[in-house]
């Protein structure tokens, strides 16, 4: 019976040895996955970041696409009137000289 309580405490050290070594081989696996996970919410953070700072550019170059639009528009209509009034002073100098062409003509054949 000496030999089997030897025995039964060799085991029950062993077992406590291995339990003691398994638990600090879980802890080590518990804090490797603690840091994993800590560096994935700031990656995450920081991708975050980065996708509010794109979405915020591409809001604002959708804005400069509004106003370079409204002020192409803008710029086309001023050309438009502006060359609606160049042919209407052509037309207007076109009967002037047509007018002196008749007097000139008029004043020669007198």
């Amino acid at each position: 019976t000496l030999s089997l309580v030897e025995n039964v405490t060799a085991e029950r050290a062993a077992l406590g040895r291995s339990v003691t070594v398994g638990g600090e081989h879980s802890a080590r696996r518990i804090q490797q996955l603690e840091e994993q996970l800590a560096a994935t919410l700031e990656e995450v953070g920081d991708r975050d970041a980065m996708l509010d700072e794109t979405q915020g550019l591409v809001e604002e170059a959708r804005q400069a696409e509004v106003s370079a639009t409204k002020e192409v528009a803008q710029m086309r209509a001023k050309w438009e009137a502006s060359e609606v009034e160049l042919q209407r002073q052509v037309a207007e100098l076109v009967r002037e000289v047509d007018e002196r062409d008749g007097m000139v003509e008029t004043a020669l054949a007198l």
